[in-house]
């Protein structure tokens, strides 16, 4: 039985209203949720994401191409709601919907955490050509282009020419290799290609970006 047959069952028998679920026995790992409202389940209950903002600001999500939740797995997210707290007349109910909203920041006044370990990771990664990044410098100048920073203005000589270079369409999803122009890069700081990836490899578009950046600075796009 899969782990996504299992979520449309679980939220189907406890009446969680959803357009999109997950599930994981453990609550720790999960594909990313893409339509909401939505909910990860684990062996004992759920939590339930209203919005993409509510999904994206959770700070106990280690969001990526997959999401992790250290720990205890989601069942250490406030508002998570437990499978025998739910009575069978009263099942998604504006309470326990009220409480799967109510946002309580996490306490880190006597969090203890571990890092330091050693992991041996063997991976395979796609080989990048520095002349490409070298040409839409030349062609672009070293500007952002989704805010407009320059490095140079801010740290002087330490940052002449340095930029960061965002493939439109990722490298991740193409086999072998490929021919690879100046109008197949943007040139990003690392601030927005950190954002343009947030949702995962695939990422947003330039032009999404820089629309968020307008809405929220108050400016017409």
């Amino acid at each position: 039985m899969s782990n996504r047959y299992i979520a449309k069952e679980l939220a189907k028998k406890y009446g969680v209203k959803v357009k999109h679920e997950r599930y994981r026995e453990d609550g720790k790992w999960y594909h990313p949720l893409k339509n909401f409202p939505a909910a990860f389940f684990d062996k004992n209950g759920y939590i339930i994401f209203n919005t993409k903002e509510d999904y994206f600001s959770c700070d106990y999500l280690r969001l990526g191409q997959d999401v992790n939740i250290p720990g205890d797995g989601i069942s250490s997210i406030p508002g998570y709601i437990y499978f025998t707290d739910l009575s069978k007349n009263n099942t998604n109910s504006a309470v326990t919907t009220e409480k799967a909203n109510t946002k309580v920041p996490p306490d880190y006044s006597n969090l203890k955490l571990t890092e330091g370990a050693i992991r041996e990771i063997t991976t395979e990664i796609k080989s990048r050509n520095i002349q490409v990044k070298q040409a839409a410098v030349k062609k672009y100048g070293a500007v952002c282009q989704v805010c407009g920073f320059v490095f140079a203005e801010k740290y002087g000589e330490l940052g002449k020419d340095f930029i960061e270079i965002h493939h439109i369409n990722p490298l991740s999803e193409s086999f072998g290799e490929r021919n690879v122009t100046v109008d197949d890069v943007n040139l990003v700081c690392a601030n927005c290609h950190r954002m343009l990836h947030r949702n995962g490899a695939k990422g947003i578009l330039v032009e999404v970006l820089r629309d968020i950046i307008k809405q929220k600075d108050g400016i017409e796009c």
